[in-house]
Formats: C-alpha cells, structure tokens, sequence
C-alpha cells in the first residue's frame, strides 16, 4: 500500500524523517519496502501568468500565447482556448519531462517556434481527460515550481501490509502504529456531518435479505450535487496513493477508502427504480454490468446490491454501470457496509475481478467504523458538491459487535518475550494501540478487543503486540539453557537405516514416491472386492484424479517408477521403497504400516566378459531379504508357494514367519504389465516391514577366530514333493544343538530312481565346537538325531548312496 507522508502527518505530526519512520515501522512487522521522493516531475513545470493571446497567422485552430514565467517571457504556441489573458497557467520548460513520459524540446508548430508547454489536468497526471489548460488559482507567483505553488512535493511510502493486519490498509490506520511507536498524539478524524436536507426515512428504503452475508448496511443521501472536479489538494493526496482523480463525488469515496479504509459506494438516486436499495443474492443467470464494463453473470450465492428490480453492483466487490455517477448525477446514495469476507473471496475469485474494495471486505472490514467512513464521506461529500446531506442515516445490523476480553497473564508475557515488565507496562503498550485494558491484582491485565483488529484472539496475540512496542531489539540476549542428554536410536529409526544400507550396498536404487494414487490402479492390480488392500482412505479435496486416495500398498507406485525409467532407455533396474501406506479400518484410524517393496526387471551382469549374462528373477528378492534378515538378526521366514492377484500363475509365494504372512513376492501378471504400460518382465517382493522387526532387532554379535576345525556332513533325504524344502531347513537350524552351526540346502532332484511324487533334498551340516577337535562318534551321533527327528517330523527316508553309512552320514 502507497502512503503519502504529508497525509500521515496530519494525524501523527512526528518530527521525524520518512526513512527514519519507515525503519520503526519495518522493526515492528509493517515493512515499508520503498521510500519515494514525489512531486520532482514537477520541479520544471513552473506557474507562468498570460500576458498576451494572438491567434495563429497560418492556422485559426491555434493560439500564440506570450507567457510571463518570472524575469523572461516565453513564446508558446497553445491550441486550447480556455484561456484568458492574466490567466495563471502551468507551464512545462524546455528540457522537462512530464508525469506522462513526454519530453519537451523547442519546436516549430505550423512555422513558429514554441518555447514550452501549456499543461492540461490530464497532462500533469491530474486526470484521465481535461477540456483545457488547468487554471491556477489567481494569486499563483510567476516563475515559481509548481511543486512549490501547489504543495506537490511529498514522500510516498510503499508498505507490505501483512494478510492478517487489514487495520493498516489506510493512512488512519498506519497513523496509529506510527503513535504507538513514538509516543506521539494522535488525532482523530474529524465525523461530524451537517445534516441539512430533508429525511432520509421519507426518500429512501434499505432491505437486508441476506443477514448472514451483510451483516450490517448504513446508507446516506447527499441532494443537490454538482459534478466537477475535486479540489487540487485532494487530487495530490489520490496520485501520491497511485489513485487517478475522477470526479468530486468518486474522489471522496476513494479518499475515504485510502483514509479510513472502509469501501464506499456511490449511486446515482435518480438511477434506482423505486429509490430503494435491497441486499440479495442473485437470482439464478441474473447478470451485471460492472462498472468495467464486462457484463457478468452471476452465481446464486453471489450476494449484489439491488433496487427494487436488478443489480446495481456486485458487494462488496464492484459497483454497477447502470447506477454509476455521472456528470447529470444530482442526487447520490452513499453506501458502506460490513460483507462476510468468506463470500467476498469467494465472489471475487469466480469472477476473476480483484478490486481494492474486495482486497479489504476479504480481510475483513471495521464493523464498527462503517458509520465513522460513511458520515466523514458525506460530510467531505457535501462540502465538494456543494450538496445537501439528508438528515439521520439507514443503519442496519443484524447483530452488534460485542468486544471480546482477553485476559493476559504477566508472567507469561515475561516467559515468552524473555523481558521482565510490569502490569502497568504491559497495560500502557496496549492503550498505545488503543487496546482498552483493566488491571487485576497486579498479575494479569484483561484486553479489549476494538472492532478494527479482529486479528487477536488469544492471549499470545496479546503479547506479540507487547513485543513489538517494547520493542525486539530491546530484548535482552541470552544463551537458551539446554539439558544434553544422550538418547539412544530408535530400533526401529536404526533397522530402517540399515535396511537402506545393505539394498544400496547390494545395487539397488532407492526411490521416494508420493502417498496417492489413483483408486483405478487397485482395478489393474486384479484385486478382488473383498480384498484388505481395497481400505482406501479418500481425500476430501484431491489435487488431481491421479491423487484421490492414500496408497495402500506400494506396489502401483514402484510399477510406474519402472515404466517411467524403461520407457527412458534403462532396460536394467534394481529399485526399492520403504514407506508407509494407509489402509482403512471399519470405525477406526487408519492403519500406517512400514512396508518394503522391492522390484527387479532386465538382466544382471551386462556385457562384462567375466560374468554371464542373467536375468533377475525370484530369488534375487528373497536373497535380498535374506540378506536383511540376518543382517538385523531377525528370525527367518519362510517362502510359500500361493497365488497372488497381481502375479503370474505358478510363479508367486507367500512370505511367512512362523504362522504369521508378511508379505509376498512373485513375477507380475502379463496382464497387468500391459496395464501399468510395462513391456518386459517385473518381479516384485512387497514385505510388511514392522510386522518383520516386531520381535526386535539382535545387534551384530562379534566371536574370535574359531581355534579347531569344522566337520562338514553332507545329508540326503527324500521327501514328497509338497514338502517345503524351506520348513525342513528351518528346522534343522533350530535343532537343539550347540554344536550345529550351519545348514546350507545345496540339491534337490526330482526324477529316476526318486519315485514319483517325491522329491531328494541334500544338506550340508557343519559343526564345531569352540574348546576342542570333535571326533567322529560325537557328530555322528548328532547326525543320527537330526535324521532321525526329519524321519519322525517329515517322513523323510535317507537317500541310498554308493558309499553311504547306516549312521546317515554321506561323505566329508
């Protein structure tokens, strides 16, 4: 927001420099980004006084004019003819530029030099258009600066006023910071209208109909206006602000809004069908035409300014073109109301139409301070006009406002400014911002809360604006007391960090995917009606169609990280993810589980002459997880033959450990390749990563150097084929033997002479012991065990070997 320094003045008359008010300003959160010098334009456009007017020898459409600017005369040849000899006129000199960018330079107009300018109101900037030369006031002083004649020179300040502070968008309002920040009175402006016209009741009527949108409408009429343009002084004001001058009667609602900051409005009375204003919604298709000139069509939530039949005006937004002032206007009904500033938002952005009265209704406007606008209004009105103010005014309020009371405790005050103040500091800072205060027990200070700031609301509102008058650089500095305590690492923070170690150490790239997805996706997974993975959580307010519901597993998101790269050129990919998905529950919140997914495509090896070519496949995966089960020192689980969804026949399994499923891993379904637009083969392990750490993490155990030899023995069983040859590996490594220390599955042969239906399994069995030599009776003795409990626990028969023992054992 522009602010004039001159205007501010006359509210808060500080000594002070602008620059120096624009750094208290700034260091009490009102920065002020720009301080400009205005009115230089004007230091070469000087008052010049006509002495002698002559019509032009080659053409009657011009004037030479010879003009007193001081000592000097100066030819100029002028093509208005509004001007009289004596006449006191603008005149811009050779050499200066005007507000509007043009340059003047001596020059031959129809064969006579000109040596200067004569300035219309529209060419100084005063106005859009002008129907001749400005006239100075009689008494102007030849040769003078304009700048100077006319009081032009002042200093605009550029200030970013927060979303939160609407009670800044105004000279009045700045002026009020500037008080509280130095101390200095400030003055009030002055409401007091002559009411000097006939009743208002018995001229015009007032209809709310729409109460919880327009809370509160005031109205006044001023009769017997003239249009013209507004005083001098009045338009500086408007051009230091950046508003364009327009009329008497338009000039003092834009004055009153950059003044007070309340938006007002003006109607042409004579315009209103019946005389009489009514606040509505608008009808269904019902248009308007602004005052821009667009014709609109308006929603029914749209809340606009009628007479008895159409819109006259958007609220709160833009007045309407069938009701503007024009020069015939002689009578005007002023308008200023307080619009819910929810609406005003939202009519404002559907109709694309971004005003300066919408920009403060959507901040929210002063509830009280309506009537202060909308009495200095018609007041400034009158006495440009020359009209007559009706007498009272139409005040309608569905509700008052009812200041509210914040009580505001010393000692938190104190804690969280880190100062030590009084009572009655803390309660003189807030009568500086005009915050009436009542003192009890010298403890805590109750806050009244006026109409203009509606941004505070809780105790610690409170105290910023007891900060920022005290000042922040007045707050003592001090080190922040800090108790260091060593906290140990999550388990769960401590697994996660190594599981990405040891996937990045084994190839893998590691990829971070948002937490949507498209509810279709579950539909190209294949997943049936009822399955868990179905749960969707949905969001209310989706950014797209793609996002429009938290992820209940990873397995779309790595999918389309594969596409996304094959269709790139990278034919051989290793990725994985570990994140949380989300997944409803029947009355509850929804479930958060870790999950880690892993998916492989293409080949390992390349085109390295050491290392055959291979593609990735199942126990690519399993061995990664493998990997991370011993690595954490996790329980191991055990891999099932079953059918997934999402995978292709005969080619998925179930990851279990103990009775309980923790995920799976398989190769994706044809035809879902096709629908997630991958066009070569996916193998993918989803695992649920908390159910898989739930039993704890066993930190890395370090043993020295074994001092004896191991004995390896290697066993051959045969089994039926729907034996796991994963539960008969399980079980050996949990035989209760501490002599045991490896068991390693290294064949298995189906086929003659292993009967039909069955299936030989060999293992390799390693023991040790840590304080001598085993001989052979004691690991024969242990193998006869362990053969012994797969028999009675499986069924299994010993394999018949050329060489084999009756004992079990098949070789070293």
């Amino acid at each position: 927001m522009r602010v004039s320094f001159e205007w501010l003045r006359e509210f808060v008359p500080v000594e002070m420099t602008p620059e120096a008010v624009a750094d208290r300003l700034t260091m009490a959160g009102l920065e002020v980004e720009e301080v400009e010098e205005w009115g230089t334009s004007f230091e070469r456009i000087v008052v010049g006084r006509i002495a002698e007017i002559a019509v032009h020898p080659s053409t009657g459409r011009l004037l030479v004019c010879r003009v007193e600017v001081g000592p000097e005369i100066l030819t100029i040849v002028c093509g208005a003819h509004n001007i009289a000899v004596g006449d006191a006129v603008p005149v811009a000199l050779v050499g200066s530029v005007l507000p509007t960018g043009q340059r003047i330079a001596a020059e031959q107009v129809a064969g006579m030099m000109s040596e200067g300018m004569l300035c219309s109101a529209a060419e100084l900037g005063f106005s859009d258009t002008s129907a001749g030369i400005l006239l100075l006031p009689s008494a102007s002083t030849p040769g003078t600066s304009l700048a100077s004649q006319l009081g032009l020179r002042d200093v605009a300040l550029e200030v970013n006023v927060t979303p939160n502070r609407p009670d800044c968008l105004n000279i009045f309002g700045i002026a009020r910071e500037i008080a509280a920040l130095t101390g200095v009175p400030l003055r009030a402006p002055d409401t007091s209208v002559a009411e000097t016209g006939e009743a208002i009741a018995a001229l015009t009527a007032v209809t709310v109909e729409a109460p919880d949108l327009c809370p509160r409408y005031a109205a006044r009429l001023i009769a017997n206006v003239h249009i013209g343009p507004s005083p001098l002084w009045m338009q500086r004001r408007l051009l230091v602000c950046g508003s364009r001058p327009r009329n008497n009667v338009v000039d003092a609602t834009n004055y009153l809004l950059l003044e007070l900051g309340h938006p007002l409005h003006a109607f042409d009375y004579e315009t209103l069908h019946e005389r009489r204003i009514v606040v509505r919604v608008a009808r269904p298709a019902e248009r308007c035409v602004t005052l821009d000139g667009i014709a609109r069509t308006l929603d029914p939530d749209v809340l606009v300014i009628a007479d008895a039949d159409r819109p006259v005006g958007i609220a709160g937004v833009m007045g309407g073109q069938n009701s503007e002032i024009r020069d015939s206007s002689t009578m005007v009904m002023l308008e200023s109301a307080y619009f819910q500033p929810q609406n005003i938002r939202r009519t404002s952005k559907r109709l694309a139409l971004r005003t300066e009265a919408s920009y403060r209704f959507e901040r929210g406007a002063d509830f009280d301070g309506l009537i202060g606008s909308l009495d200095r209004c018609a007041a400034l009105m009158a006495q440009l006009t020359g009209g007559a103010v009706a007498k009272e005014r139409i005040d309608i309020a569905a509700n008052r406002y009812v200041a509210p009371r914040i009580p505001v405790r010393v000692g938190r005050v104190n804690t969280v400014l880190g100062v030590d103040l009084t009572c009655e500091a803390i309660g003189r800072y807030c009568s500086q911002l005009q915050l009436p205060t009542a003192v009890h027990s010298g403890t805590e200070v109750e806050v009244e809360v006026p109409s203009f700031r509606r941004d505070l609301a809780r105790e610690i509102d409170i105290i910023e604006e007891v900060g920022r008058l005290h000042s922040y650089q007045a707050i003592p500095t001090a080190l922040p007391y800090v108790r260091l305590e060593a906290v140990p690492r999550s388990p769960q923070r401590q697994a996660t960090r190594q599981v990405l170690e040891y996937l990045l150490g084994c190839g893998y790239t590691q990829v971070i995917n948002y937490s949507f997805m498209p509810e279709e996706d579950l539909d190209r997974l294949q997943l049936p009606a009822d399955d868990p993975l179905r749960g969707v959580v949905p969001l209310r307010n989706p950014l797209s169609k793609e996002a429009g519901v938290l992820r209940t597993t990873l397995i779309p998101s790595l999918l389309r990280t594969m596409a996304l790269n094959l269709n790139r050129d990278l034919r051989d990919l290793m990725i994985f993810e570990l994140s949380r998905v989300f997944r409803r529950q029947n009355g509850l919140q929804p479930q958060e589980p870790q999950v880690l997914g892993l998916a492989v495509t293409g080949a390992s090896g390349g085109q390295h002459w050491g290392q055959p070519v291979r593609p990735y496949d199942f126990y690519d995966l399993v061995g990664a997880l493998e990997l991370i089960t011993s690595r954490l020192g996790l329980q191991p689980f055990l891999v099932t033959a079953v059918p997934v969804p999402y995978c292709h026949p005969g080619k998925s399994a179930l990851i279990t450990r103990g009775d309980e499923p923790i995920g799976v891993v398989g190769e994706i379904h044809p035809t879902v390749l096709e629908a997630f637009d991958l066009g070569q083969a996916v193998t993918l392990a989803e695992i649920d990563f908390d159910r898989l750490i739930d039993q704890g993490v066993s930190p890395p155990q370090y043993r020295s150097i074994p001092r004896f030899p191991s004995v390896t023995r290697d066993v051959s069983i045969i089994v039926d084929a729907g034996v796991q040859a994963g539960q008969i590996l399980m079980f050996i490594q949990n035989f209760h033997s501490e002599l045991l220390r490896e068991v390693r599955l290294f064949d298995v042969y189906a086929g003659k002479p292993v009967p039909i239906g069955r299936k030989s399994l060999t293992f390799a069995l390693t023991y040790r012991a840590d304080d001598r030599t085993l001989t052979d009776e004691e690991v024969n003795r242990i193998q006869t065990q362990v053969v012994e409990q797969l028999r009675q626990r499986f069924g299994a028969q010993l394999r018949g070997q050329e060489g084999g023992n009756d004992d079990g054992s098949a070789g070293n």
